[in-house]
C-alpha cells in the first residue's frame, strides 16, 4: 500500500465505499475504467451486466483478477489519448483521477469519443470545497499533497468541466462538505 492509499483509507471506509456502491453498479456492457489503480472499483461492478472491462492506468499495475466474474484486460495509457476505437464502450468509469490531469478538455473529449451514443460516464472526484474556510485550509496543504500524491490537485473543479462537456448529467451527488462530487452522464449524440 502506498502513502496515498494510507491517507485515503479513512475516506474510503467512511464515504467512498458508499458512493462506489451507489454508482459503479450502474456500469454495463463493454466498460473502460480510467485510472484503475489498486482495482478498488472491480468488486462493485455487476457481473451479470458486464461483458468485459478494459482497465487503463499510466502504468500497468498487476492485480489479482482471478476472482472476478468477467474478463478484464489491463492497458497502459492516459485519459488525454485513449488507445481505443471510436464508440467502443457502453460505460466509461473515472474515480479520483481527474484531480491529477492538468487540462481536462482533451480527456473529456476522448471519453466522449470512445463512448457509444447513449453510453454512460460514471465519475467520482474530490474537488475544491464549497465552504470558504475549508477551501482555505485545503489550499494551505495543496502544495504538499500535490507532491506526495502524484500530482493530485485538491483544488480542482472537475465537476464543473464535466457538466460543461456536453454530456447530459442524469444523476449527481455531493458530500455534505462539498469535497466529493459524483454522477452519471450520458452521451446523447
Amino acid at each position: 500500500m502506498n502513502l496515498y492509499d494510507v491517507f485515503m483509507l479513512p475516506l474510503e471506509k467512511m464515504v467512498l465505499k458508499r458512493i462506489r456502491k451507489e454508482v459503479i453498479p450502474k456500469a454495463y456492457g463493454n466498460v473502460l475504467e480510467i485510472g484503475y489503480g489498486t482495482g478498488v472499483n472491480f468488486k462493485y461492478y455487476p457481473s451479470d451486466a458486464i461483458e468485459r472491462i478494459s482497465a487503463l492506468d499510466t502504468k500497468i499495475n498487476l492485480l489479482n483478477t482471478k476472482k472476478l466474474r468477467f474478463p478484464i484486460e489491463l492497458y497502459e495509457g492516459c485519459a488525454e489519448e485513449l488507445p481505443f476505437e471510436n464508440e467502443s464502450f457502453d460505460t466509461v468509469v473515472e474515480t479520483l483521477v481527474f484531480c491529477s490531469i492538468k487540462d481536462l478538455t482533451p480527456a473529456l473529449r476522448e471519453i466522449q469519443r470512445v463512448l457509444k451514443p447513449g453510453g454512460i460516464f460514471i465519475f467520482i472526484d474530490h474537488v475544491k470545497p464549497e465552504k470558504e474556510r475549508l477551501a482555505s485550509m485545503v489550499e494551505s496543504i495543496n502544495w504538499a499533497w500535490h507532491d506526495m500524491a502524484g500530482g493530485c490537485n485538491l483544488l480542482n473543479e472537475s465537476h464543473k468541466e464535466i457538466e460543461a462537456s456536453g454530456l447530459t448529467i442524469d444523476q449527481r451527488g455531493s458530500s455534505s462538505n462539498g469535497i466529493l462530487r459524483w454522477g452519471i452522464g450520458t452521451k446523447t449524440e
